[in-house]
């Protein structure tokens, strides 16, 4: 029955593109929901950063869904509560009232084109 789970199905992380959504900011530091465990902490980018609100929609490339190391003497594994991703791009603004502005348009030839829905909750994920 796992077998046929869809996380099981979902295989690898490791490079995969999700959407997620903005619901922190701490200076330059954007916390992201991207519908798993834990939140993705990536930096806001120096050009147009004031458009990286919460409630702004994002792309990242998930490294790794869970950040854990072994440390020296311990058996056990070690969380850090946060994901491994970067930042890819902005997919769509949010006004300071958390109102919708527009969505980014596609002018990178070489950009996957991603549906997703006009409300998206934080634990739906979209993967291309």
């Amino acid at each position: 029955m796992l077998r046929q789970s869809k996380f099981v199905q979902l295989g690898d992380f490791n490079g995969r593109l999700v959407t997620g959504k903005i619901v922190h900011r701490v200076q330059d530091d954007l916390y992201i929901d991207f519908g798993l465990k834990f939140n993705a902490v990536c930096k806001a980018p120096p050009v147009n950063s004031e458009a990286y609100r919460e409630g702004a929609l994002v792309l990242l490339r998930l490294h790794d869904p869970e950040l854990s190391e072994q440390f020296l003497g311990s058996i056990h594994d070690l969380t850090l509560l946060e994901a491994d991703a970067t930042l890819v791009r902005l997919l769509r603004h949010v006004s300071g009232k958390g109102m919708i502005l527009e969505r980014i348009s596609w002018s990178d030839p070489f950009a996957i084109p991603l549906v997703y829905p006009s409300v998206c909750p934080s634990s739906q994920l979209t993967f291309v």
